[in-house]
């Protein structure tokens, strides 16, 4: 027996395959490239930028990554320039926050 679990926009369908002693997820050849071109998307749009290469507009709230390796919700205050609270620090690299949680109706 095979059901579609899920259909989405993009063409992607996930189905669930029963036979008699189980059943498993499975995705045909071109589910599978969907799937593989999404998570590209993905990861181009959520990698670490490193600031020597490109900055993020002055003013957006981006993730960065210090000096020190640490983390922190941040914004570039002016080319070079980026503050946490008073403190001046230096990033490393950047990246784009993540869009914010929408409930599934």
């Amino acid at each position: 027996m095979e059901k579609i679990l899920t259909n989405y926009d993009d063409g992607l369908k996930l189905r669930y395959v029963e036979n008699k002693n189980s059943g498993i997820v499975v995705m045909n050849i071109t589910d599978f490239k969907i799937m593989k071109e999404r998570m590209e998307r993905l990861e181009e749009k959520h990698r670490w930028i490193p600031v020597a290469g490109q900055l993020p507009e002055v003013g957006v709230q981006v993730l960065i990554t210090t000096g020190d390796g640490e983390v922190e919700a941040d914004f570039l205050e002016k080319p070079g320039v980026w503050f946490w609270g008073q403190e001046e620090y230096t990033a490393v690299a950047w990246m784009s926050l993540p869009e914010p949680y929408k409930p599934v109706n």
